[in-house]
């Protein structure tokens, strides 16, 4: 009789300890800085959508500015320019360590550099 309710308290804590599931807060819960809510990409121009981004993000002191790193982003002819190579560079390891991008931000450049318009 012990050993028959020994049995099956073993057995029972092995299916209770089985369900436990460890979730992870960050899957259950995403972080909204990289939910893209709200963004608008239809229309994209360099005047209203972009160049705030290149004005704090990329044409700070000592980068793409005129007579600084090239590209200057600070304003249409050389970032239309640019436009080809722009997302690709911006997005690769020494760029995008740099700075904190949201989702829209990176969808808005992406889309902006396949079809540039001022």
């Amino acid at each position: 009789m012990i050993i028959q309710r020994a049995l099956i308290l073993f057995i029972s804590a092995a299916m209770v300890l089985a369900g436990c599931k460890y979730d992870k807060e960050d899957e259950l819960y995403p972080s909204t800085s990289n939910v893209m809510i709200n963004c608008d990409t239809i229309g994209l121009t360099y005047t209203t959508d972009l160049k705030g981004f290149f004005d704090t993000k990329c044409a700070v002191s000592g980068c793409h500015r005129a007579g600084q790193q090239s590209p200057d982003l600070t304003s249409f002819g050389p970032a239309n320019a640019a436009a080809g190579d722009l997302y690709n560079s911006a997005s690769n390891s020494s760029h995008s360590g740099r700075f904190a991008w949201d989702a829209c931000e990176k969808a808005k450049l992406r889309i902006w550099c396949t079809n540039p318009v001022e």
